[in-house]
């Protein structure tokens, strides 16, 4: 079931997605967070500089917080991340601290301040926990914190999805 939204100034949003998310998508990715700029929406993202992150990025003007790995020191956040991945602790310190940023990109910097939802695309279209695979990569890690704390998800990759955001949420 879709989430009724109620977009408003000052609302904060994760906007991921997978590198390899097609052009066209991060096109629409980049429209949305240009418009959700325009109605005062501050995006969460992660700083990839290709892909998803990065289509999030050109269009949220200066309504950002971006979380990169270097925010991301052992806190409370290397806890949550660890509590969502199945070997985080056997993962290189790089990796884990990329996943600890995702924490943040769903909770915000202080972590007790949860998006009010999170939009993305998925290679393999993941909105549950339990559609959660491989092709879900680090995007699925962050999906799944965020239904964790209540955070609706909407995956791009799901067409009903896709016409929400366009239809409903941006009234095209």
């Amino acid at each position: 079931m879709l989430p009724n939204l109620q977009l408003k100034r000052g609302l904060k949003y994760t906007g991921v997605g997978a590198r390899i998310t097609p052009t066209p998508v991060c096109d629409f990715m980049t429209e949305f967070a240009s418009f959700a700029n325009e109605h005062g929406l501050i995006l969460r993202s992660g700083g990839a500089i290709r892909g998803a992150d990065a289509a999030f990025e050109r269009g949220a003007g200066e309504l950002k917080e971006i979380y990169t790995k270097d925010c991301a020191l052992p806190t409370q956040a290397f806890e949550i991340a660890k509590s969502h991945h199945p070997v985080f602790e056997y993962l290189p310190k790089w990796h884990q601290l990329l996943l600890a940023r995702n924490v943040l990109a769903v909770l915000g910097g202080k972590l007790n301040d949860p998006s009010s939802f999170l939009i993305c695309w998925t290679q393999d279209a993941m909105t549950k926990k339990e559609q959660r695979s491989r092709h879900s990569g680090g995007t699925g890690h962050t999906i799944d914190i965020a239904l964790s704390y209540g955070v609706p998800v909407l995956n791009l990759n799901v067409q009903e999805h896709f016409e929400y955001v366009k239809n409903t949420l941006m009234g095209k």
